[in-house]
């Protein structure tokens, strides 16, 4: 009976990695689709909007994506509760934003992204100033470190105008700041623990302030 109690469980296991396997693949899959007609759709921009994001015509038809990542913000209300050695992942809110590096051959142009909106993945922006800084670092840190860019996530933190990467180190998250901070001492391209960085964050708000960003915690 016990062994087949034991069967019985390593076969619920076994499906039930198998089902999110599947949704998860069927999902990167949507993500890609949509990402694709946003593409399609910025090389037909017009000229003067391609100029707007810094790219020609003859540019713009040659663009290529890159390896996306998924955007993630930080809930203020858990923040204002965020003691060092917590759970920083548990911070994390996913926006269902990814965003895309565009490329015209190895050089860098500008971003797109897509949002998910009523199951369907949608045209969030096109052109980015932001990503300039995030995946120089990104390939940076992947070569010095050995790890695949697809590690790496986007953490943003609107409300302070900051942004990081973010990967995970076993069971530890580290943010990688893409912006130098003096009042936090933080470097750029220099990874810390997620735990660090949050509690430097949490100095420079005040009570009032994590209450009333708190609240767009709710509208998400």
């Amino acid at each position: 009976m016990k062994q087949k109690n034991f069967m019985i469980f390593i076969l619920s296991v076994v499906l039930f990695c198998g089902v999110n396997f599947f949704m998860s693949a069927q999902e990167e899959v949507a993500q890609d689709a949509g990402a694709d007609k946003t593409h399609q759709a910025l090389k037909k921009l017009p000229k003067q909007l391609l100029e707007m994001i810094k790219l020609t015509e003859e540019e713009a038809a040659q663009t290529t994506r890159g390896e996306k990542l998924k955007v993630y913000e930080i809930s203020f209300i858990k923040l204002g509760k965020f003691k060092a050695g917590d759970n920083a992942k548990a911070l994390l809110i996913h926006n269902n934003e990814i965003v895309y590096p565009i490329y015209v051959g190895n050089e860098l142009k500008t971003a797109l992204s897509v949002r998910k909106v009523k199951n369907e993945w949608q045209t969030a922006s096109m052109g980015s100033g932001e990503i300039q800084f995030l995946e120089k670092i990104r390939k940076e840190h992947a070569q010095a470190n050995k790890l695949n860019l697809k590690s790496y996530y986007i953490v943003r933190v609107g409300a302070l105008y900051m942004s990081f990467l973010g990967y995970d180190k076993g069971n530890e998250m580290v943010l990688i700041p893409t912006h130098e901070s003096q009042d936090t001492q933080l470097v750029v391209g220099k990874e810390m623990p997620a735990d660090d960085v949050f509690t430097r964050i949490q100095k420079l708000l005040t009570d009032d302030q994590l209450h009333t960003l708190g609240d767009a915690d709710q509208i998400k």
